[in-house]
């Protein structure tokens, strides 16, 4: 981090993640916590047609991604430790 800035640490609400979904972009720098009540209750928001429900759908993707990718790190750091690598 630049400047010394202090790395602080975010929980996100619900409410802040129904009114932006791309939100997690936004701590760039920053450690975010997401407790299980607010997965629970974004996965509650899911159905339906108004913006709040499209912000619920499209933050749980993004949250999928993020898992998924991450994954596919640890796997290719765990295949080049067992090589040597």
């Amino acid at each position: 981090m630049a400047g010394g800035e202090v790395r602080k640490t975010f929980v996100l609400d619900t409410n802040v993640i129904l009114h932006d979904s791309s939100c997690l972009t936004q701590f760039k720098h920053h450690t975010i916590v997401i407790p299980i009540s607010v997965l629970e209750e974004l996965d509650h928001f899911k159905k339906g047609n108004q913006t709040i429900n499209y912000h619920a759908r499209e933050f749980l993707r993004s949250l999928d991604g993020r898992k998924e990718a991450s994954r596919a790190r640890t796997f290719t750091h765990a295949a080049r430790a067992r090589r040597g690598e």
